[in-house]
């Protein structure tokens, strides 16, 4: 599966891919290349999911995307020449967190581990963005004939996704979804921004078998504003359930006409009709129904 894109603020580079999942791609601001240089503070926080804090090795590296060869030991706090540099951060019994960042001032970088836990069936989502604005982040799926999901800040779970945890911070945040199991169903990731603001953000999708994100993708800024009811929503992407992660799709930015109603139909554009199940689940939390 290859995932590129272009947009008139980014260049996208092309995903990697071992064993036909990608494992790494990101985008990179048009005005990242200056000449001459400043130096600033960058302050490293690590943040873990379901565990308890650990020690952190951070390995920091001049460039983009390199992750191999001699590197820098980073601490809580490091200055910086502006440029573009590569982090590579591990802690025992967690994930690897992988970064790309563009550094022109000072700054907080949150590094987010989740526990190298997961079964088998198990499938953790983690969208990080930077910039000035809050996204509230989203996943909707039709889950069967009387129940739709949208899981999100207020609504936590619902049909096997789960959002783990979410965190807005003065310069970005991020947002963590769990799916167990992945169903038949045509899920869609989506953010709504409140404010129309520069913003880049990223997402990694982690399985049981590796220790790195099968998937890294940078999104860019991919918002629209709709003039009519002046609701941002970044089209973020789809997953068809029943192929699993690799059916991952980006969805172009997308501007909502006409509510959830509309947000529902977004996957059927790339997988088909979605199919729809009788009502024989049980569900414990509160869900939006169909209308």
């Amino acid at each position: 599966m290859n995932l590129t894109y272009s947009t008139g603020s980014s260049v996208v580079l092309r995903s990697f891919q071992i064993g036909g999942l990608p494992l790494g791609s990101s985008s990179i601001p048009v005005t990242s290349i200056f000449k001459g240089s400043s130096v600033h503070t960058v302050k490293f926080v690590p943040v873990f999911i379901d565990q308890g804090e650990k020690e952190v090795l951070i390995e920091l590296r001049k460039g983009f995307n390199n992750y191999q060869g001699p590197f820098v030991p980073a601490t809580e706090s490091i200055d910086l020449e502006r440029g573009i540099y590569t982090i590579l951060a591990s802690s025992p019994g967690s994930k690897t967190e992988k970064r790309e960042v563009f550094i022109d001032s000072n700054t907080e970088i949150h590094l987010v581990f989740i526990p190298d836990k997961l079964d088998p069936d198990e499938s953790m989502i983690i969208f990080n963005w930077e910039g000035q604005s809050a996204l509230d982040a989203k996943s909707s799926f039709i889950l069967n004939e009387d129940v739709y999901c949208e899981v999100s800040y207020v609504n936590k779970i619902c049909g096997g996704v789960k959002l783990t945890y979410s965190k807005n911070f003065e310069s970005g945040g991020f947002s963590v979804f769990r799916i167990k199991p992945i169903g038949a169903y045509q899920y869609f990731f989506y953010a709504i921004l409140e404010e129309l603001k520069d913003l880049n953000a990223e997402v990694k999708i982690y399985v049981k078998e590796f220790l790195q994100p099968v998937l890294k993708i940078g999104l860019g800024t991919r918002f629209q504003e709709n003039s009519e009811r002046r609701l941002r929503v970044w089209g973020g992407f789809c997953i068809d359930g029943t192929a699993g992660i690799s059916s991952l799709y980006l969805v172009d930015s997308y501007s909502s006409l006409g509510g959830l109603g509309t947000l529902r139909q977004v996957c059927q554009e790339f997988y088909g009709p979605v199919t729809i199940y009788p009502s024989d689940l049980t569900q414990t939390v509160q869900v939006a129904r169909k209308k």
